[in-house]
């Protein structure tokens, strides 16, 4: 999401009130119903308001045109909603000064803060609303001050529910007056409270987010969702982002109290939202995908989150918003707290990977090519009648085939833009080799295509003589080499001008082999001979049978071994 909290509703007194205005600018209207509302300090809403800029650490400030905020975004959302009423943060911290605080904690999700006005001590509580209506035993309502009745509890229940399930996240408040002298220790603080009423806060996804789950989804990767919100509010926020289908089931912490490892194992398989969950019960999650044979990246921020990112395959960590601790823990930090960032780098990741693979299997290819060329002329005997014996190529002409037509459109691969369709592919196994089996068969098989139609032009040129001979071999090898580099990409539906550096490597290495062919030194150096035009002839129909064959055998093993 974008991270901007929103406070879009208040319940308080029975009544939903709505809020308009959106962002940090504490400009807004309340409305009950159609109607709109003054908000005073001593009623329902006013004291709700108060409560939560009390019971808050957050600032906001306007610069220039703009307001921005310091700290929780959430906790500014509600200083926010309370400056649209006109109750300001810091005119209510001269009159209730402030004496201790409880942090926000996972395992209670509440926090509360105890501040003294004279003589009289109020400690202010913000939480889970179904913690905090747990810990009330009255309600102020009308302005009086009210037991909780099981009616009342069932009609705060019942808007919660309404609320959640518009997406909405919920903060609920109450408060105690109590002696302003009582310390952190005392239990009883928290106990018997107030409640006043609860916040519905909105955080817009951002635009990106959409497109980035639907990559996910076509990448076979799993989204799952783990957050502290309602379930409600967790299955709602899932549904219309497209991580699970409406009617989908979600879980939460008590849920998985219930549960063993074993049984928690199976349930993984079915269920993308988890919510009001603690911090162990995220570990368990990640381990329960592990058990399963899963690759798990974890996403996190807070302290309660560092134990399973540092128990993912992949601990992720927010740079913003993130912890010391959590970015101490993490393998990656994400500097711009987006999503869709995590699945950019997805995508670079797999485009390195595939041009490592193209990069590894041309030179492989290659390689075995040359030796192959090596040994087939060795093991015919060729040119034995002339007295002297031709062995496809002089050490010579390998090393500069290997230093000029190698190595350069190698480079190349390795810069190869990524596919369209890369994120249209399902993850490969963990335990594959960058040089599997299937890519071993394809490239032995164009190795030795490559080898039998090189021999065979040298075949050709022999007939004539030696150096013609040599130089044929020669021409032909690099041409091919040269081919071979395309027919790697063609299997990821690379067009050859989609890569400005290889048709430069293809035609600079073509260019220095013609400068040995037609040049003196040239001759000398790799002792080659000038080609005819029926030798180019030549050079370009062994090009064309061997770039036939490869393609046809490559096409042909692969769908051989997919279907088995």
């Amino acid at each position: 999401t974008k991270n901007e909290m929103t406070a879009q509703y208040v319940w308080a007194g029975h009544k939903v009130f709505s809020i308009s205005g959106a962002g940090y600018d504490p400009t807004g209207t309340f409305y009950d119903g159609q109607t709109d509302y003054t908000v005073t300090a001593d009623s329902n809403l006013g004291m709700t308001l108060k409560i939560g800029s009390l019971c808050n650490n957050a600032t906001i400030q306007k610069h220039t045109n703009a307001w921005t905020i310091t700290g929780d975004p959430t906790e500014a959302a509600l200083i926010v909603a309370a400056r649209k009423a006109g109750i300001e943060k810091e005119k209510l911290e001269k009159h209730y000064q402030f004496v201790w605080e409880k942090p926000f904690d996972a395992q209670h999700k509440t926090m509360s803060v105890l501040r003294a006005n004279g003589n009289e001590g109020i400690v202010c509580v913000k939480g889970a609303p179904d913690i905090v209506l747990k810990q009330s035993a009255f309600l102020q309502n009308k302005g009086t001050i009210d037991r909780l009745s099981p009616q009342d509890i069932q009609d705060i229940e019942a808007a919660m529910h309404e609320l959640a399930r518009q997406g909405l996240r919920l903060i609920a408040v109450a408060y105690k007056k109590v002696d302003p002298d009582a310390g952190m220790t005392d239990n009883t603080l928290e106990s018997d409270l107030i409640f006043t009423g609860f916040f519905a806060l909105a955080d817009a996804p951002r635009p990106e987010v959409f497109q980035a789950i639907k990559e996910c989804k076509s990448a076979g990767i799993r989204i799952v969702m783990i957050t502290g919100d309602h379930k409600e509010t967790a299955l709602k926020i899932a549904s219309d982002l497209g991580i699970v289908e409406k009617n989908a089931r979600a879980l939460d912490g008590n849920d998985l109290e219930k549960m063993s490892d074993r049984q928690l194992a199976q349930e993984v398989s079915n269920v993308s939202v988890y919510a009001r969950v603690l911090a162990q019960h995220k570990v368990r999650l990640v381990k329960a995908f592990k058990t399963n044979g899963l690759v798990v990246a974890m996403t996190g921020d807070g302290v309660n989150d560092a134990p399973a990112v540092k128990a993912a395959d992949i601990g992720i960590a927010m740079g913003i918003t993130g912890t010391d601790v959590t970015k101490e823990v993490a393998d990656i930090i994400i500097t711009d707290d987006n999503f869709a960032s995590i699945i950019k780098a997805i995508r670079y990741g797999r485009g390195i990977y595939e041009n490592i693979v193209k990069s590894v299997c041309y030179l492989i290819s290659a390689n075995m090519a040359e030796l192959l060329v090596v040994f087939f002329t060795m093991f015919l005997h060729l040119g034995e009648h002339s007295g002297q014996l031709f062995v496809g190529l002089l050490p010579i002409q390998l090393i500069w085939v290997n230093l000029i037509t190698d190595g350069i459109p190698a480079l190349a691969l390795s810069v190869d833009k990524t596919n369209d369709s890369i994120m249209t592919r399902m993850p490969r196994p963990r335990t594959e080799p960058i040089f599997s089996r299937l890519r071993a068969i394809q490239s032995l098989l164009v190795s030795i295509c490559i080898a039998i139609v090189t021999v065979g032009g040298g075949w050709y040129g022999l007939q004539k003589s030696m150096a013609l001979g040599y130089t044929m071999a020669l021409t032909i090898l690099i041409t091919l080499e040269l081919v071979r580099a395309q027919t790697v990409r063609s299997e990821y539906n690379l067009s050859f001008f989609s890569n400005k550096w290889l048709v430069g490597a293809f035609v600079a290495s073509f260019f220095v082999h013609l400068g040995v062919l037609y040049t003196k030194i040239g001759n000398k150096l790799l002792q080659t001979v000038p080609l005819a035009l029926s030798d180019w002839g030549v050079v370009i129909f062994c090009t064309v049978v061997a770039w036939s064959l490869t393609t046809l055998g490559q096409r042909s093993i692969a769908k051989v071994y997919r279907q088995r």
